[in-house]
């Protein structure tokens, strides 16, 4: 999130702003666990769970004030190896359902569902939504399936379709031209020849 949000004042600083989405294709369920390949002993759920809080922080608007601070996921699970269920959640999660954090109090107020659980690397979902709780969100997209190849570029098109159906366009400049800006970051390869 850090990196995603040093462009925000690049965008702040267009007259039209763009509206961002990210489209994210699985072929399998969560198995990372952390940034650093440690297991932190979650089920495939609690993985899931940790997707979809990551996904929500995504949707969380960065400045409240600018509906384009907000990032839209859209997930497509390819073939059959990723849960739809669970691919859900994470779509959810990134197109509006809130989960917040713990209250000491008897009840979680709106606009959060629930409560997260965890902490750093595990702070995720606390439970599983329920399709009540993701039928009265009316900004909430589902997980959009796809089995094959053909079915995967339908997809990829409807969502892109969709993405560009709202919000504001303009003329202006991409601002990619700012994302890969960090390739000098990158580690040299080793061993490192050097030129005679």
């Amino acid at each position: 999130l850090p990196s995603v949000r040093a462009i925000w004042p690049v965008v702040a600083a267009q007259t039209t702003k763009q509206r961002t989405f990210v489209i994210f294709v699985t072929d399998g369920d969560d198995t990372c666990d952390n940034d650093t390949g440690g297991d932190l002993g979650l089920s495939a759920d609690q993985n899931a769970l940790r997707a979809a809080h990551k996904a929500q922080q995504l949707h969380t608007r960065y400045v409240s004030t600018e509906p384009e601070s907000s990032v839209t996921t859209y997930v497509i699970a390819f073939g059959t190896g990723a849960a739809v269920n669970r691919a859900n959640w994470i779509a959810w999660g990134g197109s509006g359902m809130k989960f917040g954090p713990a209250l000491s109090g008897p009840a979680q107020p709106a606009p959060f569902v629930a409560t997260n659980t965890g902490t750093g690397a595990q702070e995720r979902w606390s439970r599983i939504p329920t399709q009540a709780e993701k039928d009265a969100c009316s900004t909430c997209q589902d997980a959009i399936p796809a089995a094959d190849p053909t079915a995967l570029s339908a997809a990829l098109q409807a969502v892109i379709d969709q993405g560009q159906s709202s919000g504001e366009f303009s003329d202006q400049q991409s601002i990619t031209e700012s994302v890969y800006e960090y390739v000098d970051l990158a580690p040299l390869p080793t061993p490192n020849p050097t030129v005679s």
